[in-house]
């Protein structure tokens, strides 16, 4: 398989930008805005847009492929770090760890469709689609909480051995 016409998305915190890179000659194609102080992000489930945490703004910002430009931004709270998409494609799952919440967020209203207290500090968050889970770690806990995706309802805790629940990475 050739790699013509892929693309990869990196977010440049520092001047509030994602550079799009050719994965066919691994250069920088094009660059996009993203809000302020860009760090992670994730692509809709239509591929249309980025969703991108601004932590410094407290806010989530979704970021057009085809304009390159800001189409929405949506105020989340204090430092605003993990996110994914939903099974369903549209609801997005948005962290806050100094605010201790857990939000999931109607892509299509810009309206927070529930929101749930998680202490302390949530971290990253990651779907497994087709599970209706969210795996969300705690900054300050050893720990993952299991979360539903329709309700938002802690189902369970993962207990890890020590230190802190960092980024999760899924195996398809």
């Amino acid at each position: 398989m050739t790699p013509n016409g892929k693309r990869v998305f990196v977010t440049n915190s520092g001047n509030g930008t994602i550079s799009e890179i050719t994965v066919a000659d691994w250069t920088v194609t094009r660059t996009l805005a993203a809000g302020p102080g860009p760090e992670h992000m994730v692509l809709s489930g239509d591929g249309t847009r980025l969703f991108v945490t601004n932590p410094r703004a407290g806010q989530v910002s979704a970021v057009s492929i085809k304009t390159g430009k800001v189409t929405d931004a949506w105020q989340i709270g204090d430092n605003v770090h993990g996110l994914d998409i939903g099974d369903d494609g549209k609801t997005l799952f948005v962290s806050s760890k100094k605010g201790d919440k857990l939000m999931a967020l109607d892509t299509e209203t810009g309206k927070v469709v529930h929101e749930i207290t998680l202490a302390q500090a949530p971290y990253h968050l990651n779907t497994i689609h087709g599970t209706g889970k969210v795996y969300v770690s705690s900054r300050k806990d050893p720990k993952i909480w299991v979360v539903d995706q329709k309700t938002l309802k802690v189902t369970g805790e993962i207990a890890l051995p020590g230190g802190e629940g960092h980024q999760m990475a899924i195996v398809r």
